[in-house]
């Protein structure tokens, strides 16, 4: 009985600090429902990865029903130099767009209404 109460508190230690992780989604990630107080869209691109150097990266928000307005507060992030762009708020109705280089990226998800659904992607610039 010690043993199976010693081993039920070092698990509970050991997962109590991974409760409060963001969520995390890759970048294209598509009609994502927002859950949780921390969510970040990530690119991972792969090593020698051929990538465009002029790219536009987009976000898109919506929701199931379109009465609910759904918005996003959402900040860019430079993953090689951790160089923050802004505080932008996406909007139903109205995408985000934003030009960027060939590093790696990443949108930060502040704050969002209810019922909000998201998408992030990238698209190569001609």
């Amino acid at each position: 009985m010690k043993n199976y109460l010693f081993v039920s508190i070092v698990t509970i230690f050991a997962i109590l600090p991974f409760s409060n992780l963001e969520a995390q989604f890759a970048i294209p990630s598509y009609d994502v429902e927002l859950i949780g107080s921390s969510i970040t869209f990530e690119e991972n691109q792969p090593p020698q990865a051929l990538i465009a150097e002029e790219r536009k990266l987009k976000v898109r928000t919506t929701s199931e029903n379109e009465s609910d307005n759904a918005w996003n507060k959402i900040t860019i992030r430079n993953k090689n130099t951790l160089i923050n762009l802004g505080i932008f708020f996406v909007y139903e109705g109205s995408p985000f767009e934003l030009n960027i280089n060939d590093d790696e990226w990443e949108v930060i998800v502040l704050e969002y209404s209810t019922n909000a659904i998201t998408s992030v992607w990238v698209e190569d610039l001609p």
